[in-house]
């Protein structure tokens, strides 16, 4: 009987042997697999790009600003120190876009800072310092025409358009000889614009120069066409040639967003 015992076991480990290998190598082949697969994940992590966008708060230096996103003291003294030979971030401005790049991992990689409409510092990590250079804004230039009506006050026509005050503004200073614009403006008023719309992905960025514009008011209308003056100044005329500038200003105060 113990011998009967005994083959049985040999035969049953004979058989379990193979199948006990198969597990093991299964296992171990697994475990590769689920390590390379972390090692690429941790590659892409740590190569891929993560953008964050803020707009600069008011009241706020450049240096508050990237401590509140979570950059320590050091870095950011090394940030300020490295750029300063290139531009003075003392010298920022509220509503400014700052944009943070980190690696999927969260390391800082870059941080730009929009200098103006025309112009971004962009200061990318090399090692333990900041490459600091001023890049053109890569804009497109689009030209295009914006109509609409006053209900309240142009601002808030111009607003409904999708558009920003500085257009408001522009339309004041055109018309502004001929228009008071704090009080003249009725509702039932019209204006069309034909101005250039400076784009970067579909976003907005600002204003170029406005070609043509005209604004009826209670009635009357107003037209205006950009030429250069006999100086090669660029200045507004009227379809008549006249020019748009009078001696006195409707309003002797600067038109602006209240």
């Amino acid at each position: 009987r113990s011998l009967l015992i005994l083959f049985t076991l040999a035969v049953g480990g004979a058989v379990a042997a193979p199948i006990l290998w198969q597990r093991f190598r299964a296992e171990e082949l697994l475990a590769r697999e689920v390590a390379r697969a972390q090692a690429e994940l941790d590659w892409i992590a740590s190569h891929r790009a993560v953008y964050a966008d803020r707009d600069l708060p008011a009241e706020t230096t450049f240096s508050q600003f990237l401590r509140a996103q979570g950059l320590g003291a050091a870095t950011v003294e090394r940030i300020i120190a490295d750029a300063r030979p290139v531009y003075d971030l003392g010298r920022v401005r509220a509503g400014n876009r700052v944009t943070v790049v980190k690696s999927g991992k969260g390391e800082l990689r870059a941080i730009s800072y929009r200098i103006d409409l025309d112009r971004i510092l962009w200061m990318r990590r090399a090692g333990n310092r900041f490459e600091s250079e001023i890049q053109r804004v890569p804009y497109e230039v689009v030209v295009a025409g914006v109509a609409g009506q006053i209900k309240e006050s142009l601002f808030q026509a111009l607003e409904e358009q999708g558009e920003a005050a500085p257009l408001a503004l522009e339309i004041a200073d055109i018309f502004g000889w001929d228009i008071d614009f704090y009080t003249d403006p009725r509702a039932g008023d019209t204006f069309e614009v034909v101005v250039e719309k400076k784009m970067l992905r579909g976003e907005l960025l600002g204003y170029g120069r406005v070609l043509a514009a005209q604004y009826r008011n209670e009635g009357r209308l107003y037209q205006a066409l950009r030429f250069r003056d006999p100086s090669g100044q660029p200045a507004y005329y009227a379809p008549d040639g006249k020019s748009m500038q009078k001696a006195f200003l409707r309003s002797p105060l600067k038109f602006g967003a209240t």
